[in-house]
Parts: structure tokens; sequence; C-alpha cells
């Protein structure tokens, strides 16, 4: 084919494009000017006038920002006419309005979407600042220190060389870390895992993925790390592995019996060692003065959502070189949530649809359903249980008394905090009535259905913590809270962490005739904030640490000598842009594309983005993953993958 000829090919193709968009813009248009027409003539009908232009505005710009007197502090109303996702902590909600409180502090936790950073214009903090790992002195690495010192005066007393003395009264160290990190300052003091300290060859037979390996890779850089990501992630086996390979005794700390069960077992079974102890939160508060008079190499705090209560907090001072705390629930109803990232360690997070989109993790069906009375809680209960009479199914029940009558109702085991071998007792029967003791740590790969008969109030930790028990599984399940419509007025809201994360959910109402049609509002799944992996098919499921399925990709990146030269490729360009090699990768693995291809996919169009893209794909060249194919293209190096599975089915 000549030159020219090619070119009138190019040319072609490009006006088809056009024709097409200037075909889809235009549909968009029609499209909206028919909803403006129908909500003028629903206002003409109730008779009254209707603002056209603000509900074009509207449809463009479905959502709007109200300051509040905290700088570091935003409400967002949010639109319901669009699918979008719910952003930060749901204040209220109804058929048309979603109305968020977000904070520096969510941004820190986990990053915000960048429309809303953007709007609210959180710019880099001011200052950085290290507190002493003795808690006594503040380091000021960037920033003023006179304009530090109007800002965080109340906490500090004299000078020294390079930043300030906390005052050892008042609130103390732990109210100035709350409020830095309000401001966006996260004041660790890095204390990068000396090599002597990190035994490679340690018996463990883990292998992380990627998003756990990034986790492990912030742990070494600062000796600290908060990971945030959702139930059935596999933050056991990121905490177990750190547990591992640091040399000297470790301490886990975990909420309840159940839980340290199912650590001693994961210990017993993927890391067998005598220099772990594994101890309830409760029992380390029996025994806190011996506790702190060891020392120890590691320290571990499952469910670290937990930890800023006033008592638990004193556990988070015991002394270790190291420490690491795992959340799939980074929220607190008081005002203590910067003091889960500030008491264990720099955030390593990744949402959960972003593993659900993944194939890592499958997504429940989640409902709420109303009825009359706790009779007719019982019915239902009885009803889901036959249809789920093949299958694994919990109930939960706060009160210790309704649960013994229910499981009279039944006739099944209830097992609550008096219950020897809780763990044992729930795995022996496929249909289980549990208390408060189940809400973490129940690993049941084959659970179906989960129903909350009765709660905690407005938890909504408690109510995620526990349809985090079907993330666990891989099987398709259901979470089913059950309310009396008074109890859905007065702690419905339970439901929006879940919502929160996941979409909206169906709404069923059985108060009325039960012959009747059930009325349901369907769920629409929540667009994730962080890029959409795409993917060239169907995810192919794959046995993983857990059992959850994972993509065909997923499976290529957890082979130990892949996810090594990953790992090496995100350090090489930083934290900001390490996100951005396994992006490139997906991409590139069943085809060749250029940064821009990527970019201009996704919809990207800032240029910092744009970069840091091309920069992913370079350092991903560098490290033998990709390869150059033409024109500023790349595609996955096979030849590199194909030695990668040999390699590793020979280390099996």
């Amino acid at each position: 084919m000549s030159k020219a000829l090619a070119w009138q090919v190019h040319l072609d193709k490009a006006k088809y494009a056009l024709a097409d968009l200037s075909g889809a813009l235009g549909a968009l248009v029609s499209f909206r000017n028919e909803a403006v027409a129908e909500v003028a003539a629903f206002g003409k009908s109730l008779g009254v006038e209707v603002n056209l232009e603000a509900v074009r505005a509207l449809i463009a710009r479905p959502y709007t920002l109200v300051p509040t007197s905290d700088p570091n502090e935003w409400y967002l109303v949010l639109s319901r006419i669009v699918n979008a996702p719910a952003v930060g902590w749901i204040v209220s909600q109804n058929e048309a309005f979603t109305v968020s409180r977000i904070t520096r502090t969510m941004n820190v936790l986990s990053p915000l979407p960048a429309w809303v950073r953007a709007e609210t214009n959180w710019a880099e903090p001011e200052h950085a600042a290290r507190i002493s790992n003795d808690h006594a002195t503040v380091i000021v690495t960037r920033g003023d220190r006179e304009t530090f010192l109007q800002r965080y005066g109340q906490f500090l007393s004299k000078s020294t060389a390079d930043g300030f003395e906390i005052k050892k009264t008042g609130k103390g160290w732990i109210g100035f870390v709350v409020q830095m990190v309000k401001d966006g300052i996260l004041p660790h003091t890095p204390k990068p895992v000396a090599d002597e300290d990190w035994d490679d060859d340690a018996k463990c037979n883990i292998t992380p993925r990627d998003y756990q390996l990034a986790a492990i890779e912030t742990f070494r850089r600062n000796g600290a790390v908060s990971m945030i990501a959702p139930m059935g992630a596999g933050k056991m086996y990121t905490l177990g592995y750190i547990a591992a390979h640091v040399r000297g005794d470790s301490l886990i700390l975990a909420p309840g019996s159940a839980l340290v069960d199912a650590w001693k077992k994961f210990f017993a079974t993927y890391a067998p060692s005598e220099r772990v102890q594994v101890a309830t939160y409760q029992w380390a508060l029996a025994h806190l003065k011996e506790l702190q008079k060891r020392h120890f190499s590691f320290l571990g705090m499952d469910e670290l959502h937990r930890i800023p209560a006033n008592d638990f907090s004193q556990l988070a001072y015991l002394p270790a070189d190291y420490r690491a705390g795992a959340t799939g629930t980074p929220w607190r109803e008081d005002d203590r949530t910067p003091l889960i990232v500030a008491l264990a360690g720099p955030p390593a997070s990744i949402p959960w649809n972003e593993l659900i989109e993944r194939g890592v993790l499958l997504r429940p069906r989640v409902a709420a359903e109303i009825v009359n009375s706790d009779a007719d809680k019982v019915r239902e209960i009885k009803r889901l249980l036959d249809h789920h009479r093949n299958s694994r199914a919990l109930i939960f029940c706060d009160s210790i008394q309704k649960g013994k009558d229910l499981a009279r109702t039944l006739d099944l085991p209830f097992v609550h905090g008096e219950t020897k071998n809780q763990l044992d007792v729930i795995k022996a029967s496929p249909h289980c009535i549990v208390s408060r003791v189940g809400d973490y740590g129940l690993d049941l790969t084959d659970l179906t259905l989960v129903v909350e008969y009765d709660y905690l109030g407005k938890s909504r930790v408690q109510s995620a913590q526990r349809m985090g028990r079907l993330t666990h599984s891989r099987k398709s399940g259901e979470h089913i809270t059950l309310f009396t419509p008074e109890e859905y007025h007065q702690f419905g809201d339970r439901l929006l962490g879940i919502r929160s994360e996941l979409g909206d959910i169906e709404i069923i109402d059985l108060t009325g005739n039960h012959a009747r049609p059930r009325t349901t509002i369907e769920a629409r799944p929540r667009r994730a904030s962080v890029p959409r992996i795409a993917s060239a098919k169907k995810p192919t499921a794959v046995e993983t640490q857990s059992g959850e399925p994972q993509d065909e990709i997923a499976a290529v990146l957890a082979m130990r000598p892949i996810a090594v030269k990953l790992a090496d490729a995100k350090k090489s360009i930083g934290a900001r842009t390490a996100p951005y090699c396994e992006m490139v990768f997906r991409y590139c693995f069943k085809a060749a594309f250029s940064p821009r291809d990527i970019a201009d996919g996704r919809g990207i169009t800032d240029t910092a983005t744009r970069s840091r893209i091309q920069s992913a794909c370079k350092a991903m060249v560098t490290c033998g993953l990709l390869v150059n194919a033409d024109s500023g293209r790349y595609r996955a190096n096979q030849e590199e993958i194909e030695r990668a599975r040999v390699l590793s089915a020979a280390m099996r």
C-alpha cells in the first residue's frame, strides 16, 4: 500500500470515528433535552415554575460541595440521577440525594476521587513533620517553623535544634497527632527495616499478591504500615508474612478468641514459628505491665480500627522495633479515625471495588428486609435457611438471650463468648447462630448466607464486617439484614458503610400482604474511584491464598519471579507512579498499547497522570515485564512470563 493510500485510509477512519462521536453527542443532548422537558411538564402539573437552566446545570454537574467552618472538612451533596460512587461518611440519603461528610483524613487513609480533591483545593500541606519514636519531640522537615508553631502551639513547648518539644500535659502528643493527620500530615518517623532484621529465607509458605507486596514494601521502607483492604483480601497473610520474615519475637493482637484461634491455625499452616505469640486485646491489657517489660521485634495489630479506643490505645505503645496493623473498615463513630494510621503506620490501601473487578473477591448480594415483628424475622430466617439448606449459613444475634431463644426455636447451635472451641463449633455446623464473637476472623470458604437478626444499633463497622464474612467465601452469597419498621427507621444507617463501598443495596418491604410482589430498589454497582482495569476477556478463576477467585493476569503477577520484578519497577519510580505499573501491564498483556492509547482509553486528560503512565511503561520495560513493540507501543514480555511459570513450577 502506498503512503498516499495509507494516509487516505487513516483519514477515512478518522472521519467515521468523528461521525460516530457526533452521533453519540447528539443522542446525549437529545436525552438531556427530553429529561428537562419531562421535569418541566411535571412542574407545570404541580403549578410551579421550573428553572430549566438549573435542571440542565444539575444534569451537567450533579453535585455540590458545601464548606464547613473547618478547612479540612466539607459536605458533599450528590444527586442520585447519576450512577456515581458514594464518597466519604454518608450522613443522610433519600431517593434523590446522598449527603456525605468528607475530610482530609479520609484522603490520607485512601485517596478520594480526583474531582473531589481538585474542588476542595486540598493542596500538599504547608508543613511536613516527624514525631520522634519516644513522642517527646517533633522535627519540622518542610515549611516555616514559625507558622508551624502558630498552627500547633497549643501542643508544643520549647524549641529544639530542628523542631519543638511536645507538651506532656493536656492532650499531649495524641491530640497533636490527631490534628496533624486531620491537616493531611503523616507524622511518622520512618525507620526502614534493617537488613539484619529481615530474613529472606524465612520458613513461610506465602506468595504475596501485588497489593500485598505494596503493603510489605511500605512496611520495609518505614518500619510500620496500616494495611487497609476489604475483608477477604488477605490481610492476615500480609501481617503473617511480615511476622515470619522479621527476625526475633513477634506479638500479634486480635479482638476475640475466635480470631486468635484463626491466627494460631494460620501460623501452624503457613509459617510455623515458636517466636510468634498471639493474644486478644483483652488479655494483653490484663498483662500490660508484664508485656511492657518485654521487647518485641514486631507488633501486629489485627482489626486496627479497634486500637484508638481508650484502653486498647495503650497497646500500640508496647515496646517493639517495628509495627503494623490491618483493617477492612477504617471508620470510627467518634473523632478518633485519624488515630487508626497514627498508631500503626503509613497507610497502604486498596478499594473494595478494585478487588471485585479484578476477580479477587466476589460481590455479594446485599439487602435489607423489613418485616412487621420479631416473629416475622424468625419465619423469614426459616425460609432463607430452607433456600440455603445445602450450603453454609450464619445468623448473627447480638443479644445473648435472644440468641439462646432463637437457637431453641431453630434447633441450631449458638456460639457466644462462653462457648468453648468457638471456631470448631462454627465450622462443624452448616447452619449456626453466632453472637458478635463472629464479627471478625471467620474465614468460611463455603459460606453463602449471612443474616443479621439482632445487631449493635447503627454500627456501620459491624454491618460491613459481617457482610465481609461472605467476601472470604469462594461461592456467591447474600447478606440480609432483618428490620422491623421501627428498627429500619432507627438503625437503617448501619448499612451505609456497605453502601459507600459497594453501591446501592436492595430494600425489600415485607410488611404488607406476603402474597404481593416484593418491592425492590435495584442495586446499582458503584463505579470505582480508582482507574478501572481493562481486561481482554472475562477473568479466569484460579485458586489463591484463601481460595478467592483471581483473574489470569493477577495469577501471573502473583508468581514470585514476576512479583519481584514488579516490585523493582515500582521502587524505581516512586509511590505516586507505582500504582500505574500493574495497570499498564494489564492493558498490554494481550495487545500492544502506547501510554497515550491507555490514557485516552481511560479518558485521562491531566498531564501529570499521563506522564505517570508513560513513566510506568518505561519502568516495566527496564525491569523486563514489558517490551517495545512498534510506534511507541508496549506489550507484555511473554517470554519472561513463560520463564517465570517454569521457574515457579520448579520451585514448588
